[in-house]
């Protein structure tokens, strides 16, 4: 499998929580020598990419820097539309035969072998992507929030050649909707779902709980309470997504979250 990072600025803001919580994790739960790296970015984001792959380059099999043709669009959902799309692209002109993680900058591994693991769900599934499905919904004038389709959260593993499963993927950038949402169509009869990648958007301040015993972050109050990603952390993950400082990636290091994994296992063996 390989596991492709997009790199931009964005993810270099003061203090550098994303990137930092990122290597740490990935240093912390060991090298994936089964699998290869991929770092996609612009060509006005060099530095930050070079960054990425000079922290964690020698944690994998094999890996690539791969630097766009150009900047392309900013700003969301446009920009990381554009990265998605470019990357499809890529992998499809050097006739890629892997499945491929996409991995933002603020997934964080939860365990040893976190690859290997989600490779060997991949192969087991047996459909072209594995994933979260989540609930496409809206929001009404009066703050009611309405579903109204499912879609693969971005943050999934991905068949080597997409651009056979899917059609719209060539158009994302030009359009103000993220990539997932715009392919669900195409992408949902495809996929299998799996609770190895957790989803916690834009979650702050994690911290460990008793009684029961917990790890829980706060959501970042953006969404006004109408969505919520602020669940405990899931035993059964091996990715976790959306967490915007260190506060996970500091316990996902400590030696009390080792402590913690060994208590779940020791309940899920007495139930």
């Amino acid at each position: 499998m390989i596991i492709v990072i997009p790199v931009c600025k964005n993810d270099f803001k003061d203090p550098l929580t994303v990137f930092n919580g990122l290597m740490k994790t990935l240093r912390h739960f060991g090298p994936c020598l089964k699998h290869d790296l991929l770092i996609v970015t612009r060509p006005s984001d060099i530095e930050y990419a070079n960054a990425v792959y000079g922290n964690i380059y020698d944690l994998f099999n094999k890996a690539n820097l791969h630097v766009f043709s150009e900047n392309g669009v900013e700003g969301w959902p446009e920009g990381p539309n554009f990265y998605w799309k470019n990357t499809i692209s890529y992998l499809r002109d050097i006739n890629n035969d892997k499945p491929w993680f996409w991995m933002e900058m603020d997934c964080l591994p939860l365990k040893k072998n976190w690859a290997d693991i989600l490779e060997e769900e991949y192969i087991k599934k047996g459909k072209p992507c594995l994933g979260t499905i989540q609930d496409t919904t809206t929001v009404t004038s009066d703050m009611i929030r309405i579903i109204i389709a499912q879609h693969l959260q971005g943050t999934a593993v991905y068949p080597p050649k997409l651009h056979e499963e899917c059609t719209i993927w060539e158009y994302v950038d030009r359009l103000p909707k993220a990539f997932d949402v715009l392919c669900q169509w195409e992408i949902i009869p495809r996929t299998a779902d799996t609770r190895l990648i957790q989803q916690g958007f834009r979650t702050i301040n994690y911290k460990i709980h008793h009684n029961p015993f917990r790890i829980q972050g706060e959501d970042n109050g953006d969404m006004n309470g109408v969505v919520s990603y602020n669940h405990p952390l899931d035993p059964c993950a091996v990715i976790h997504h959306g967490c915007k400082d260190t506060s996970l990636a500091n316990i996902l290091t400590s030696p009390e979250y080792s402590y913690w994994l060994k208590e779940i296992c020791k309940n899920a063996n007495k139930a």
